[in-house]
């Protein structure tokens, strides 16, 4: 997931509020081992700095692993681009 709030909005339209505050609570109860932490690329979402400081910020928390992937839209696909950059 983004750590940007706007990238986040701009893909999914809900806030990441939960999804941090969820990342917090794991990290807290000291659960990271049991979780991988998924960041998409997205194109016309997200950047290459944008991933990297996803990255740096679960992993300040203590997740280990995290698996950067390229995510693929569909034509017709509801979440097709808005073409943000």
């Amino acid at each position: 997931k983004s750590i940007d709030s706007a990238v986040y909005r701009a893909y999914t339209g809900t806030d990441n509020a939960v999804l941090l505050s969820n990342l917090e609570k794991i990290s807290r109860a000291g659960l990271q081992h049991k979780c991988v932490v998924r960041i998409p690329d997205i194109k016309n979402y997200t950047t290459q700095k944008e991933i990297d400081k996803s990255v740096h910020y679960v992993r300040s928390m203590g997740f280990e692993e995290i698996d950067r992937f390229s995510y693929q839209i569909r034509p017709g696909d509801a979440r097709s681009p808005r073409h943000r950059r």
